[in-house]
């Protein structure tokens, strides 16, 4: 890999103007974190400033649960968690524009292990590249491949730690028909300029990387935009159905997204189904969780909250492109027909790992999605 040139950019731009150049075959300072580069790309930095990604490193469950992996499987154990969530590719404390757009390749399709030259031009996902004053340019099918984010989405520990939602990908449905991790979490913005001082209108995408964690300790604004995107991210992967029977109502939950529901750090999520029965006179039943989905660490058998306090993980996952039925029995006590109520919902993290990672207080920031509602009346 090359050594990257040690030259700000503010200091290339500067000598680039005063020579005359209009543009630049160089790559960017080896230090240039995502503010750099959001002094030209301000939609994009914009986005990116609210993503999962730029709070990798720095989420109240990362900084927790890393300090618990370190206790319970030792230093370098965290080591290896803080190397992919704050792996410091230009200085950022996340995952910053130099992860992605300076990215070679990897070393392995797994454990963060990504290579990255500052010193190239900088990668970008159009045929026709232009450099620019501050940088060179060139295109990177890597870029928008889901190699690339499978890099750190493939993960084999430490400890327990397992994820395997590149190898989901994959094996799915989606990917065969040329979808990779971008067509659903980086969606296509209206095009326009990507750059100040441009004028030429390109394909652009949202840099916000939408996903199922909340976007920890920002503005009530911005938590809402960001739980109302998450909800649309899951209504477009699961579906719910709910048929009446002879005694009782089947419950199907059908998985349409490319890789399993959870995915990733899944002994952190849930996603369920509460089922409610009222009948004629008023009374009524709540079935909870009759569709439960998120791993369970287990210690001796028993459910803990930890996947650091545990010695096995039950995955309890819905693969790609498969289904869930459960029959859910009318109770004695409720008299034919009945009123159901199905609700399918999720939560990015279960309120009992909070408690244990000493985070209860933040539980408000955790939205509960009400994916879908289905009712069946008498």
């Amino acid at each position: 890999m090359s050594r990257a040139r040690v030259r700000s950019l503010v200091g290339l731009v500067a000598a680039l103007v005063v020579s005359g150049c209009a543009s630049t075959e160089e790559g960017i300072a080896g230090d240039a974190g995502a503010s750099a580069c959001g002094s030209c790309h301000t939609t994009e930095y914009a986005a990116w400033s609210s993503s999962r990604l730029a709070a990798s490193g720095t989420s109240p469950v990362f900084e927790a649960l890393s300090t618990s992996a370190g206790t319970a499987w030792g230093e370098p154990a965290k080591a290896r968690c803080v190397s992919c969530h704050q792996p410091g590719f230009g200085g950022d404390h996340g995952i910053g524009c130099v992860s992605c757009h300076a990215a070679t390749g990897n070393l392995a399709t797994r454990d963060g292990l990504l290579t990255v030259d500052t010193a190239a031009p900088v990668n970008g996902p159009f045929d026709d590249p232009v450099a620019t004053p501050a940088h060179g340019s060139q295109s990177s099918p890597l870029l928008e491949s889901s190699d690339l984010c499978g890099t750190c989405h493939q993960v084999t520990g430490p400890g327990l730690l397992h994820e395997t939602t590149l190898d989901e990908l994959n094996a799915s449905k989606v990917a065969s028909e040329g979808a990779t991790c971008v067509t659903c979490h980086m969606p296509p913005l209206t095009p326009g300029p990507i750059a100040l001082g441009q004028t030429n209108t390109r394909a652009r995408s949202d840099h916000s990387f939408v996903g199922f964690d909340p976007p920890w300790g920002a503005p009530a604004s911005e938590q809402t935009t960001a739980a109302a995107r998450t909800l649309q991210l899951l209504q477009l992967g699961l579906t719910l159905f709910a048929t009446r029977r002879a005694d009782g109502i089947d419950v199907t939950v059908v998985n349409r997204a490319g890789h399993a529901v959870p995915t990733g750090v899944t002994f952190l999520r849930s996603v369920w189904v509460d089922v409610v029965l009222t009948d004629a006179a008023g009374a009524s039943a709540k079935l909870a969780s009759v569709v439960s989905l998120g791993a369970q660490p287990t210690l001796e058998g028993a459910p803990v909250a930890l996947i650091t306090e545990a010695d096995t993980v039950e995955p309890h996952e819905l693969a790609s492109g498969q289904s869930i039925t459960v029959h859910v029995a009318t109770p004695t006590s409720l008299i034919e027909p009945v009123v159901a109520v199905v609700t399918l919902q999720g939560r990015a993290v279960r309120p009992e790992v909070l408690g244990a990672l000493g985070l209860t207080a933040m539980a408000a920031e955790v939205p509960t999605h009400v994916i879908q509602t289905v009712r069946i009346d008498e």
